[in-house]
């Protein structure tokens, strides 16, 4: 008994960290960072700024490359179009979320949300959301972008001239925080009809809540790499667990908020042109017993992904628009195709900087 426990034991160590990933695994074969499974490249990740190091691997190695997360957990990074197009577009229900990952995310993102579902029910997802998210639907909530990114640019406009003022044109702008608070006005006001007014309050709970989940310090990032591997870390006593909880709890309520509201508001003869009241009304015209309705839980849960997996993922596309719209300036001087008709009666010009 004692040695059927021991053989396991080191098994579970040595061969799931060491053997497994070095000479077993299907995945051996894909290029691969240097070093030693047990530990992976945790050290290097941890102590660089997001990104910078897979950025020299890929240099390195090549579109698809493998590193390894502690305890010989592999992880693959792409960049190769091809591979992203079949992962994202084409079959992404064949590829399912690592376990650790959804365990993690759950209490943020709901379980049965589009990001977190996977197989069947992800397909069944993307069917109940696709006309939400078409190009059509989007156009329709076009004058709500321009009203906050009219918003957005006063207030970027007014972090510039106070930077001009001190530094000169040697300045640094950090802008991200703002960017940051516009998308999240943004998604409210596009998805859930919903004005957040992050930009133009101090107080914005939501806000607070995800600014703590979303640390970068390395605390932060050991405590969540942690949660991974080690369930009984999330009842521990620290300020992330707190924000993580508190992130959850402020998200389901909101969620809770929106759902009934946007149900009720379907017994009227116009509906909302916002995505989750077109998901609803998409939704509602399926008979109870469909294969393909989605349930209140799901349609909750998918509120939660979209704020809690929307807003920062879009804050940092739109800074990196930014940053190279601020480096090649020529490119600023291209106007739109066409202006929407109410901008018309706007005092606003064109940001220029």
């Amino acid at each position: 008994m004692l040695f059927n426990f021991a053989m396991m034991s080191t098994w579970n160590f040595f061969g799931r960290s060491i053997i497994y990933p070095i000479y077993l695994s299907p995945l051996r074969h894909i290029p691969t960072v240097l070093g030693c499974p047990l530990w992976g490249q945790t050290y290097t990740r941890l102590t660089n700024e997001i990104g910078v190091p897979e950025r020299t691997w890929h240099e390195d190695l090549g579109p698809i490359i493998r590193f390894h997360l502690p305890f010989g957990t592999e992880r693959i990074s792409i960049v190769d179009e091809q591979a992203l197009r079949e992962i994202n577009v084409r079959n992404p229900h064949y590829f399912v979320r690592p376990a650790q990952v959804i365990r993690w995310m759950i209490p943020i993102l709901g379980e049965r949300g589009i990001l977190l579902a996977n197989g069947v029910l992800h397909v069944r997802q993307r069917k109940a959301l696709a006309f939400a998210f078409s190009p059509a639907s989007i156009r329709r909530l076009e004058c709500r972008f321009w009203e906050k990114g009219f918003c957005l640019t006063d207030e970027l406009s007014g972090l510039l001239d106070c930077s001009l003022q001190e530094h000169g044109s040697d300045g640094c702008l950090d802008g991200f925080d703002w960017i940051q608070h516009a998308t999240f006005d943004l998604i409210g006001l596009v998805s859930f009809d919903w004005d957040v007014n992050s930009l133009g309050s101090t107080v914005s709970p939501l806000r607070n809540v995800f600014a703590e989940i979303f640390a970068l310090d390395t605390g932060s990032c050991l405590v969540q790499t942690l949660r991974l591997y080690l369930n009984f870390v999330k009842y521990l006593l620290c300020k992330m667990n707190r924000a993580i909880d508190s992130g959850s709890k402020v998200l389901k309520e909101i969620s809770e908020q929106i759902l009934p509201s946007k149900l009720k508001d379907m017994d009227s003869t116009i509906v909302s042109d916002d995505i989750i009241s077109q998901i609803i009304s998409q939704n509602e015209k399926l008979p109870h017993n469909h294969p393909d309705r989605l349930s209140y839980q799901e349609i909750k849960h998918d509120i939660m992904t979209i704020f809690g997996a929307g807003h920062d993922t879009t804050a940092a596309a739109l800074a990196w628009t930014l940053d190279q719209l601020s480096k090649h300036p020529s490119k600023t001087n291209v106007e739109p195709k066409s202006k929407p008709t109410f901008l018309l009666s706007k005092t606003h010009a064109y940001p220029t900087h």
